[in-house]
């Protein structure tokens, strides 16, 4: 598949090779990899990052070890990984609510994938009659679609931020593999203690994973969830506790101030979430 355009990128005559061999081959390992790190970001912390803008960065550093590549070709492979990560949220957001609401009793894997591949297509049918009304909405401005354009240009200008992403990514895997795989180093610590019919404490930790996603989000998110745990855990659950008082099956500190957030906290979030949302709908 070939275009042709006068953009600055591209020489005016010249016809831009877009669907290639080595961008589709690329686009589906990126895809893969990036999905995957992001269904394991959601389920650890309920969240997702954007997959776009690792993916232009590595597929552009990529891309330029053969002789012939374009802007296009890294368009094709970003705009496939931002596809699979939409995807892998729209299964971790949605799928557990079966189990919560008891209609499923555990992950069949094939009725898993076939959900997962038919809410794929309907989500590629339904972005193309409405694509067209979104990009002429004056109000919204696309901050994201904004970057991935910046960095397809910095590629025609051959400047690649690929060794510092590579960079990132080989610290952040040395400190999780001690964390997680020699057992040398705490990814969190708790203290939490009970004092009558109140449970109080504290609990911080360190994460490669997070500290990148807090990064990709910004100071603003990160600092409403932030504020979030503090109500939550600093507050909500002393308060809770005296107010609902300890479970009577428990002794473990850490294990009641995770028992109440799980009977209480965690559905005043969903509907802090659910009333943001109803707001914003509303305005």
């Amino acid at each position: 598949m070939a275009v042709s355009t006068d953009d600055p990128l591209f020489p005016s005559s010249a016809n831009v090779p877009e669907m290639t061999v080595k961008a589709i081959v690329l686009a589906i390992i990126l895809t893969v990899i990036l999905s995957a790190a992001n269904t394991f970001l959601a389920l650890k912390v309920g969240l997702t990052i954007a997959a776009s803008i690792p993916a232009a960065v590595i597929s552009m550093g990529i891309l330029h070890l053969f002789k012939r590549s374009n802007a296009l070709e890294n368009n094709l492979v970003q705009t496939a990984a931002s596809g699979g990560s939409a995807l892998a949220a729209g299964i971790v957001f949605s799928l557990p609510a079966l189990i919560i609401f008891h209609y499923w009793m555990g992950f069949n894997y094939w009725l898993t994938m076939i959900v997962g591949l038919l809410g794929g297509l309907m989500g590629v049918l339904f972005t193309v009659p409405v694509r067209k009304v979104l990009l002429n909405e004056p109000s919204l401005r696309f901050p994201e679609g904004t970057a991935i354009g910046n960095i397809l240009r910095v590629n025609a200008e051959k400047s690649v931020g690929l060794k510092d992403l590579l960079g990132g990514a080989a610290w952040g895997s040395a400190i999780t593999l001690f964390q997680t795989g020699f057992k040398f180093l705490g990814e969190a610590a708790q203290v939490w203690w009970v004092r009558g019919h109140v449970a109080f404490g504290l609990g911080c930790g360190f994460s490669p994973a997070l500290l990148g996603a807090g990064f990709i989000i910004g100071p603003g998110v990160a600092g409403t969830m932030l504020m979030g745990v503090i109500l939550g855990w600093v507050i909500g659950v002393p308060v809770l506790s005296l107010i609902y008082g300890l479970p009577a099956d428990i002794t473990h500190p850490s294990q009641i101030a995770l028992s109440l957030w799980q009977l209480h906290i965690r559905y005043i979030g969903v509907g802090a979430v659910s009333y943001t949302h109803l707001r914003a709908h509303e305005t």
